[in-house]
């Protein structure tokens, strides 16, 4: 006989486990409809909208290194590059694989996505995957301890999803430019 806090961990590991495989197909998906050089949207974070055009850049001198600087945006949305005609130059996905300081940007690949690209780097990502599996497993196994296990597990499940993910967004965010 299953009891209340088995079936609560067994639909959570079934919920999470389909909740990877659907963000799995997702990203798989995106990147076989946009090859290199299709037409997409890019961020912009100034007014956190997306945009499908260029933005218009100057170059300036950013900490003695000559850089493109995105312009500065209008109140109604970003400054996009302008062909003769006064139309925005669309902008195209480009997959390139590291930046001129030989940082890693993306994947030429399949391979390249289960391949280990920096030795230092594969322990931090075991250390999130544990850290993410270690919060799921604490909060199932301590479902059956609660008063109220049907509505105090599910609110622990995405409070410890939030947290992971604030944690994985926070410590792969790294100042980058783009053209």
């Amino acid at each position: 006989m299953v009891n209340g806090s088995t079936a609560a961990s067994i639909a959570i590991n079934v919920i999470q486990i389909s909740a990877l495989i659907v963000f799995a197909v997702m990203a798989i998906g995106y990147r076989m409809n946009h090859p290199p050089g299709s037409v997409a949207f890019q961020w912009d974070a100034t007014t956190s909208e997306a945009y499908n055009y260029e933005f218009a850049t100057t170059s300036q001198v950013v900490n003695g290194t000559a850089t493109d600087v995105i312009n500065p945006r209008c109140e109604h949305g970003a400054g996009g590059k302008a062909r003769r005609r006064g139309e925005p130059v669309p902008y195209h996905v480009n997959y390139t694989t590291n930046d001129a300081s030989g940082n890693f940007l993306a994947h030429p690949n399949a391979k390249s996505v289960v391949s280990v690209h920096n030795f230092n780097w594969m322990f931090v990502q075991a250390t999130v995957a544990i850290l993410i599996l270690v919060g799921f497993e604490s909060v199932t196994a301590m479902g059956g301890e609660a008063r109220n296990a049907k509505r105090d597990v599910p609110i622990a499940v995405i409070t410890s999803l939030l947290v992971q993910g604030a944690f994985c967004i926070c410590s792969s965010i790294s100042p980058q430019t783009t053209s």
